[in-house]
């Protein structure tokens, strides 16, 4: 009896280890950086610039008598460099909020990642950088993927203004804000707003700027707010 015990409690013993052994080997799954877009320190004075989604119909006068504009801000699923360089296949990534296997992957000569065969296949994905410092989730024609970051309900600035390039990089059309509030008047009833071509520049809480169109803009992955330090920056192009 002693020697059975004896050899159960060393199975157990072996068990153990390999357990803690295997555990210790096992990679964490790679997660998306911080959005640094915060909603709520937004709307409590903030500054922050984002992609956004919203109607012309959206902008109205608040009960203060100010105008406003409601919208839904996005960002994109960024991830580390230094993280997605160190990726193998049987990792752990998370996209979409969804835990995804790397059966294969497949590094490009421009420095993309085509994960599980790419957007073409069904649990396929590509991720492209522009920049040095990190990665994005892009579809098949090369577009950053956007996500919700939650909803805004802001106060434009007395010297706002809406730039709108409309698919052209040289001419642009510039609107205020009671053009925006006028807007059947302003011959911009037709314009729709979209996180792939729309750009807000919030200032102290305030929307300072809405530019839509073909433009290069530099975007501060970060709320501006007291204390805040800023995590990474990056660029997006509107389309």
């Amino acid at each position: 009896m002693r020697k059975k015990g004896s050899f159960l409690l060393c199975l157990l013993a072996l068990s153990l280890s390999m357990t803690v052994q295997a555990t210790e080997d096992s990679k964490p799954a790679v997660v998306p950086l911080p959005t640094g877009i915060d909603t709520e320190a937004i709307e409590d004075g903030g500054s922050a610039v984002f992609a956004a989604e919203f109607s012309i119909s959206d902008f109205y006068v608040n009960e203060d008598g100010e105008p406003a504009v409601r919208m839904d801000a996005y960002g994109r699923e960024l991830f580390d460099l230094v993280d997605i360089s160190l990726l193998e296949e049987g990792d752990t990534i998370v996209l979409g909020d969804e835990d995804v296997t790397v059966e294969t992957l497949k590094y490009g000569e421009d420095g993309s990642v085509t994960i599980n065969g790419g957007p073409a296949f069904e649990g396929g994905y590509i991720l492209l950088t522009d920049e040095d410092t990190v990665y994005y989730e892009a579809d098949m024609d090369g577009n950053p993927l956007y996500f919700n970051v939650g909803d805004l309900d802001l106060e434009l600035d007395g010297d706002f203004t809406f730039i709108d390039y409309s698919g052209d990089e040289t001419t642009a059309m510039e609107y205020t804000w009671e053009d925006m509030l006028a807007y059947d008047q302003a011959g911009i009833q037709n314009i729709s707003f979209t996180a792939e071509d729309t750009i807000v520049t919030v200032e102290n809480g305030s929307v300072t700027n809405i530019t839509r169109g073909q433009v290069e803009t530099d975007i501060e992955a970060e709320t501006e707010s007291e204390g805040s330090e800023t995590p990474y920056s990056t660029r997006i192009f509107a389309q």
